[in-house]
């Protein structure tokens, strides 16, 4: 009794601690209202180096390249693709310390300059560059092409020490000179090391030359400490993998844009690539240079873009210029969606010299405004008014200042103009004027650039931004790539690149008038937005700019020159006349339906989005468009139809001609698919062979567990209590665990030669035929050998065996993750040399529409990589190389041609892939890959033993020898009371089990936080990336366990998780988590099958990349979370892949905006309706009946049961005294009878009739305790039955049982997807192969609707249905496609994410 009190107590205490730790957590994630509104700052949280931890504690510039030297010497530092050569970091740093002890005796002090003066296109330049910091000088580089007087001048003011230059640099008499050709190879690096080394915030690393408004160079002395604030945001921000990206060096070194070029790389591991001038001028002549170099990210001025390709997507294969990072000049509007193809990301950037190159960024998307971004971490911005030093909220257009680590000492030489922009502010400290006019925008932190103060012109006495009109240019005008604005002639005119618009004859250098017709509808666009004096009178084409040598930026003093006797034609027109309000023609009736739905004052213009149409009110206003006719979907009212004049354009017919091609595609392509005159088996006959299969099926597993139970007497062995006898069975049972799948597979090989059974060709089949029975029966074989496996140890040439021996033709050296799911023959599958089929990817040979069955060939090309979740169907082949992203898949029947990326659901490629050749290099895959397997099993196998085996065994015997012993020291149990003796047993199981539970799980837990790993890439065959699968499926374990208990969240937080705040998160299962990559901020809630893709296993090699959730996160059920630093108030919709490629957290703001994603291609939803509830701090009564329900019943109890009802039915029939066999044989039978009757009483006690069909309650309320109580119920106990009846109708009078509403001869694949009982309504002859997903949990509100599947509908295998949706008769829903929430599906077939109907019946 003291025990139980003790216990209660120490229960009673955690839930008290844990319950102060939830509103403490919370609290801290409340914005603060004394935010400042004039500075913006970036503050944030978790490790800035986590890909480059070897970087903690850097100080000096050179000393980032010897870090990632000391750590990855053999891998490619530097490429110069003009000689051939490829320097490891190991030989650049060693040449790089014999420069820097040949330059060490001129050097005497601190911030000695010494300059350079060379051809940049040798690897002795870049070298250079590191001796000369490792030496505790200031670079200074010289550009040999600049004017001969302007390298003259800069050596005069910054006075070196020593000019290093080679056979072709320039020289000067007045200075000492060191030759690097004279420099030998074996050269000695011995040099006393600079003491004078001693503050990065003061010492300068470079000097570099801008030139000011009067033509006078000013030199920028740059000091160590910005430039490693500088790496340290790249190491953040981007995910460069070491000994694989590899960054463009296109810069001059003597532009302070070569230091983010080169340590972008270099902070990580990566490599850099020095291309020439010429090579960077050549236009398309780069892209080959581009590719063979294998560059990953591109540093480059905007109007390089425009001369490289019309089609990056497919010229520039995905990871080639993955990132390009524009720098110098306004990025053009017109170039982000050709250069956002294919996952690729525009970085923009802006920074000035004087605060160390870079200090803002932004993710460029289309559609969204071109910004500067928001401030790097360490860096403030600040808004003032012009010419004085009054600070402008955000929201107010002013100057731009830069404050923080990043800004310079100042220009060499002239402390006036140093005083002049860098002053001091009385609130911000030191900032520096940019001069350019910025505004902050108040609702997400970006920074727009509105110009330069003093880029002004002055026309007819008017002040002209000439900024804004070649912004608008650029931005808004479709053919206009590049647009500069000058003053000639007293009139303003336009120099534009328009290739689209540009005659054959516009030669280099050549100026040509624009067509007259096009200009004038540019400046009738222009009059729209600007005075009259600010549009230009004439507009020019010309076919390039000249570029600035050093910066890579327009040179304003070299435009071109006006054609002589140019003639450009009257180009004023009088301005047009703003469309009226009236209705248009084609669309009437479509804004009263708009209206309608979104509310009475909505206007023609108004952005559904922006108006705040949520997912709910958009798929209603698609439903009532389409029901006026208009042929809609919801994609289309969020992308091309936004307001209601544009969806007044809409096509009245029921499908367009596009559409209506596509249906002809894809009948022509199923036209190979023979229609079978198979005859009907009838229903019952059917169902009856199906039973007489599903009993043949169990044979082996149930004869083994009669056996193993019969043979071990596991009930006595735990009264007895001996720790051996319990160590041993425990082994045993665990032996036979793993031996289930083989068990199966020697059963499957018997039937299968028995029954001859395995043969099935393509073709289009009745319901209820014998193909019909024969697909079914293979495909239940399938599962019985491959769904053990998904939960075994990690073993995938193992698991390849299996499924070549079940009939699937596997190609050597293929990946398969085994928690990868099939459908279907497998002798309809072909998986090419070198597939990849990542987690949880879904693979099916069979379809259905209405009531027949479609099975066809799946063929995979060599090399292809399917993503998570990604989907292929029947009739698809996909070439070699391939890529289906996260949750992507190809249109049915499709053929797809080699080395293609498909992003989405049911779309065309979005463009190529090209596999890089440098990882091959740095990690050769394993000579013998089964050799390194059998190592990694026996591994896994030693880990579980000490994990769980014996801890498990020692748990039950210490609770048997404390609880049971006087049981066992008694000479005859039977004489005892039979109910003490159920009692007792029935207690200490339950406390064996939850210690057991719990014990094992803390070691575990411990075990992954004791072998954490770093970013970066593994060769996949290795120990080390078979033992990362194994940690990866023991955090699944965990998280199974533990779903969405509080005692979960700790346990994830020791296993490594970092949560900023433990204990204000809900965490259900997130697959594939590996838990040292992931940071967390508190407050986010985590659906229970949500993925994440940190681990990217791509079979010969592995890529881990850490993810980054912001605070108010929600990650719907089956979502992908890629890698990267994802945005705060963030919710990602069910089935929906997201990374940082799409979205990138903001600065934190005082009242972030929700960020709602849905679908695939992924759409933005407004926010959904409703108040944010369940975020409060619950009572402390609500919380420890949590902590009753979910982490004690929810974890010990119900899980145990089965094993417990085992138990003491083997205890009850022992007394019988017949066979050992037989009474082990009616144990089961009993325990699985018993289980289902418990499992539905639990649900008709804790369930009021009816509830769940359309109703809601608050996260934190005891309904929703009791709701999911009885679901697990539901699935631990009923799950095990359940399995085995999919995909016939023997499942449905159980779930009726439970309150769904489920009519005759449907077929449900998987019967536990029907877990909201009383929200499930699916009429007769229906088929359910896909997810029924009909509960939420928005706003921490637990919502259940009631969806509808009417007669003759098919849900096929990977699609997803929302509650509240409504499936009309005849409707069948394509794999992969997401049916959201309230949706209206009309008959005929429907695909996409989400849904659009693909054709009518």
């Amino acid at each position: 009794m003291l025990t139980l009190a003790a216990s209660v107590l120490g229960m009673l205490s955690l839930s008290s601690l844990a319950w102060w730790q939830y509103g403490r957590a919370l609290q801290s994630t409340r914005p603060s209202s004394s935010s400042d509104v004039y500075c913006l700052k970036d503050e944030p949280t978790g490790d800035l180096w986590i890909r480059a931890d070897h970087q903690k504690g850097v100080e000096w510039l050179h000393e980032i390249f010897e870090r990632s030297a000391a750590r990855y010497p053999n891998f490619t530092a530097l490429q110069v693709p003009t000689t051939g050569e490829q320097i490891t970091y190991q030989t650049l740093d060693h040449r790089a310390e014999q420069i820097a002890a040949a330059i060490a005796p001129y050097v005497s002090g601190p911030d000695q300059i010494v300059a350079v003066s060379m051809e940049q296109n040798c690897v002795d330049i870049v070298a250079s560059h590191l001796g000369i910091l490792k030496a505790g000088a200031t670079q200074l580089f010289l550009d040999p092409a600049a004017p001969i007087s302007l390298q003259q001048q800069m050596v005069k003011d910054a006075d070196p020490v020593l000019l290093v230059s080679n056979d072709n640099g320039l020289k000067l008499d007045e200075l000492p000179i060191l030759d690097l050709s004279r420099v030998s190879i074996d050269a000695p690096i011995q040099r006393a090391r600079p003491i004078w080394l001693d503050d990065p915030e003061e010492r300068v690393a470079a000097v570099f030359y801008t030139s000011g408004t009067t033509g006078q160079a000013k030199g920028v002395e740059c000091a160590h400490k910005g430039y490693i604030n500088l790496a340290r945001s790249y190491a953040y921000f981007f995910d460069f993998t070491a000994g694989v990206d590899a960054t463009s060096l296109t810069s001059s070194l003597g532009y302070d844009g070569s230091i983010s070029e080169l340590y972008s790389a270099w902070v990580s591991g990566a490599a850099v690539v020095l291309l020439t001038k010429d090579e960077v001028r050549s236009g398309p002549d780069l892209v080959p240079i581009l590719l063979e170099q294998e560059v990953t990210a591109l540093f480059c001025p905007p109007v390089l873009l425009s001369t490289l390709s019309d089609t990056p997507e497919h010229d520039l294969p995905y990871p080639i210029c993955r990132y390009i990072i524009p720098a110098g000049e306004a990025f053009p509007a017109n170039l982000v969606e050709p250069w956002s193809r294919a996952r690729r990301q525009i970085i923009n950037t802006y920074g000035p010299t004087e605060a160390s190159t870079d200090t803002s960024r932004q993710l460029l998307r289309p559609g969204k405004p071109v910004t500067i971004g928001a401030p790097f971490p360490g860096v403030d911005y600040i808004i003032i008014e012009p010419d004085k030093d009054q600070a402008l909220p955000w929201g107010e257009t002013g100057e731009l200042c830069i404050g923080g680590c990043h800004l310079a000492k100042g220009y060499r030489n002239q402390p006036l103009t140093t005083a002049e922009k860098f002053i001091e502010h009385p609130d911000y400290g030191r900032l520096y004027r940019t001069g350019d006019r910025c505004r902050i925008d108040p609702l997400t932190g970006q920074v727009e650039f509105l110009g330069r103060l003093d880029a002004q012109i002055k026309v007819r006495g008017h002040r002209v931004e000439a900024q804004g009109i070649e912004s608008f240019l650029q931005d808004v005008i479709d053919d206009i790539d590049t647009a500069v604005i000058d003053y000639r002639n007293d009139e303003l005119i336009a120099f534009v690149i328009a290739p689209n618009r540009s005659p054959e004859n516009l030669k280099h250098h050549s100026t040509l008038p624009a067509p007259a017709d096009w200009a004038r509808s540019i400046q009738i666009e222009l009059r729209r937005q600007f005075p009259e004096h600010a549009v230009p009178a004439k507009i020019f084409l010309v076919p390039q700019f000249i570029l600035k040598p050093l910066s890579g930026k327009i040179d304003r003093q070299q435009l071109p020159s006006l054609p002589a006797h140019e003639q450009a034609g009257e180009n004023k027109e009088a301005e047009q006349q703003e469309s009226k309000e009236t209705e248009p023609v084609a669309g009437k009736g479509v804004l009263n339906i708009c209206r309608e739905v979104l509310g009475a004052t909505l206007k023609w213009e108004d952005d559904f989005v922006e108006w705040g149409a949520h997912s709910i009110a958009i798929a209603k206003l698609t439903q009532a468009l389409r029901q006026a006719g208009y042929h809609v979907s919801v994609r289309d009212l969020l992308t091309d139809f936004r307001t209601p004049r544009l969806a007044a354009q809409l096509p009245l017919s029921q499908i367009s001609g596009s559409s209506e091609e596509e249906a002809d595609r894809r009948q022509s392509a199923q036209a190979t698919v023979k229609d079978s005159t198979q005859p009907r088996l009838g229903p019952k006959f059917f169902t009856l062979l199906q039973a007489l299969g599903i009993l043949a099926l169990r044979l082996p597993t149930l004869s083994g567990l009669v056996l193993l139970l019969a043979w071990g007497d596991p009930e006595t062995a735990f009264l007895d209590g001996d720790p051996k006898k319990l160590i041993a069975y425990t082994l045993l049972a665990f032996v036979f665990y793993l031996g289930v799948p083989f068990l199966n597979l020697a059963w499957v090989v018997v039937l299968r030669a028995l029954f001859r059974s395995t043969e099935i060709k393509s073709g289009n089949y009745q319901k209820w035929s014998r193909a019909h029975w024969q697909v079914w029966w293979l495909d239940s074989q399938q599962r019985m050998v491959l769904q053990p496996m998904s939960r075994w140890l990690r073993a995938p040439g193992i698991y390849a065996w299996l499924l070549r021996t079940l009939g699937a033709d596997i190609g050597r050296g293929t990946h398969i993750s085994q928690s990868a799911e099939f459908l279907g023959p497998l002798n309809m599958l072909e998986l090419k040399d070198g597939v990849v089929v990542q987690s949880g990817a879904q693979l099916s040979g069979q379809r259905w529409q209405g009531d027949r069955l479609i099975v066809d060939k799946v063929s995979v090309g060599a090399g292809t990589k399917l993503g998570q979740r990604a989907f292929v169907g029947p009739g698809v082949t996909l070439g070699q190389g391939c890529w289906l992203t996260p949750l992507s898949a190809a249109r049915q029947g499709a053929t797809v041609d080699d080395f293609k990326i498909i992003d989405g659901v049911d779309v065309d490629p979005v463009g190529s892939r090209l596999t890089l050749q440098r990882n091959r290099r740095l990690a050769p895959s394993s000579a013998n890959r089964y050799a390194s397997e059998l190592k990694g099993i026996s591994a896994q196998f030693f880990i579980e033993c000490l994990l769980f085996v014996i801890p498990a065994a020692l748990i039950l015997s210490g609770i048997s020898q404390w609880l049971l012993g006087d049981y066992a020291s008694a000479t005859d149990t039977v004489t005892a009371s039979l109910f003490q003796l159920l009692t007792d047993f029935f207690l200490g199981a339950v406390l064996a089990a939850w210690l057991t539970l719990l014990v094992t799980s803390f070691l575990t837990c411990l075990f992954l936080r004791l072998t954490p790993y770093k970013p970066g890439v593994l060769e996949g065959s290795s120990l080390a990336a078979v033992m990362l699968r194994y940690r990866q499926e023991k955090m699944n374990q965990i998280q199974r366990l533990w779903t969405w208990t509080l005692t979960g969240q700790y346990l994830r937080r020791l296993a490594g998780v970092n949560y900023g705040q433990t204990g204000a998160s809900e965490c259900d299962v997130m697959v594939n988590l590996v838990p040292e990559m992931l940071t967390s901020q508190p407050n986010i809630f985590m659906a229970n099958g949500c993925r994440t893709g940190m681990l990217d296993d791509e079979g010969e090699y592995l890529y881990l990349r850490p993810l980054n959730f912001g605070h108010d996160t929600f990650l719907g059920n089956n979502s992908v979370s890629e890698s990267g630093i994802l945005p705060d108030q963030l919710l990602l919709g069910v089935s929906t892949p997201t990374g940082d490629h799409q979205f990138r957290r903001l600065p934190a703001m005082t009242q972030p905006t929700l960020t709602v994603l849905a679908g695939n291609p992924v759409i933005e939803f407004a926010q959904p309706e409703g108040q944010a509830t369940g975020t409060e701090v619950p009572t402390w009564s609500l919380f420890t009946l949590r902590v009753l329900v979910g982490d004690l019943i929810g974890v010990a109890l119900i899980p145990a049961m089965p094993i417990l009802i085992l138990a003491l039915m083997l205890l009850i029939v022992d007394t019988f005294n017949s066979s050992a066999i037989l009474e082990s044989l009616a144990a089961i039978i009993g325990a699985t009878f018993c289980l289902q009757v418990l499992a539905l009483s639990i649900k008709k006690c804790l369930i009021p009739k009816h509830w769940g069909e359309n109703h809601q309650t608050p996260f934190w309320s005891l309904r929703h305790f009791t709701y999911f109580l009885a679901q697990d119920c539901f699935f631990k106990w009923s799950g095990p039955t359940l399995r085995h009846l999919g995909g016939s109708v023997l499942a449905n009078p159980f779930l009726r049982a439970f309150g769904c509403r489920i009519g005759k001869n449907t077929l449900i694949h998987e019967p536990l997807q029907a877990f909201d009982w009383h929200a499930v309504d699916i009429g007769d002859n229906c088929i359910v192969q896909g997810q029924l997903q009909l509960h939420s949990f928005e706003h921490r509100l637990l919502t259940v609707k009631q969806t509808s599947i009417k007669p003759n509908s098919a849900i096929n295998f990977g699609a997803t249905v929302m509650g509240g949706a409504v499936l009309e008769p005849n409707t069948t829903v394509e794999g992969l496609g997401l049916v959201m929430k309230s949706m209206v599906l009309a008959p005929g077939v429907h695909s996409g994410s989400p849904v659009n109907l693909e054709r009518a019946l």
